[in-house]
């Protein structure tokens, strides 16, 4: 059967406001890939005040995706456990932070420069499993009524705008890495442009009226150009702008029904 049957997705990276006017590049990054019955989803954030971030994001993406990439297409019958996905996913996170090293050597920057978060998320019909370094939102639901939850609580310092960088020396020391053995129907990975809009800082959860009517807009548009038409006028929208002008990063998997 074709990997697309599986699962029917969308996402984009859109540039903020704030940067328009202050002429700087988009410093989100994303990437989306099925291989067989599994997903992967990978958000990186640049660092607004870090002045090579929009590289840095794209590096953490390419790198860390080509690491799961290998390790899920090499994938035995029996490694589909709990220590493969923690220990594939650390290892990705550790290429993204070697490949940044490594530009920041080659081109004599800063590593510091290249600051940028990391979310990847990898899923099949039986696991769902996160790794994160900084903020940005991991949402999964069981089923398509259900209730959209948090995988990973995002990071956050003393101020919401204070967070980690997968560029950081002690960065394995931050990192959140959470594997469940369970089936789900809906998952969202975002940067922390929508946070203001699609979590609710109060009680550190994901805000169900955000996402629930994506999730829905995802199923039942089977026109994978018109899902990417549609989500892009939604992240540009005045009702999304006027409540953030930063880039805006949006994933969005539906696990077709007849699969579940």
């Amino acid at each position: 059967m074709n990997n697309k049957s599986f699962w029917q997705y969308t996402g984009l990276s859109v540039i903020g406001t704030g940067h328009l006017k202050s002429n700087k590049p988009c410093q989100d990054s994303h990437d989306l890939k099925v291989i067989n019955r599994w997903i992967i989803l990978a958000v990186a954030d640049g660092a607004g005040s870090a002045e090579h971030s929009d590289s840095g994001s794209k590096i953490a993406i390419e790198q860390s995706m080509k690491t799961l990439e290998s390790e899920l297409v090499n994938i035995g019958d029996n490694d589909t456990c709990e220590s493969f996905l923690k220990n594939s996913l650390l290892k990705s996170a550790s290429n993204a932070h070697k490949a940044l090293l490594e530009y920041s050597d080659n081109n004599k920057i800063e590593l510091k420069s290249l600051a940028t978060t990391l979310l990847l998320t990898i899923a099949n019909d039986s696991y769902i499993a996160g790794c994160q370094i900084g903020d940005g939102l991991i949402v999964y639901s069981q089923d398509f009524d259900g209730l959209p939850l948090l995988l990973i609580k995002p990071m956050h310092g003393e101020y919401i705008n204070q967070t980690e960088f997968i560029t950081d020396k002690k960065y394995m020391e931050k990192i959140q890495v959470v594997v469940k053995s369970l089936s789900v129907a809906c998952i969202s990975l975002s940067s922390d442009g929508l946070e203001n809009l699609a979590y609710i800082y109060k009680t550190k959860e994901a805000h169900p009226p955000f996402f629930k009517p994506l999730f829905n807009f995802v199923y039942k548009t089977d026109n994978s150009d018109k899902r990417i038409a549609q989500l892009k006028g939604f992240l540009e929208s005045d009702q999304v702008c006027c409540k953030t002008d930063d880039d805006k990063t949006l994933l969005i998997a539906i696990r077709k029904k007849d699969e579940i």
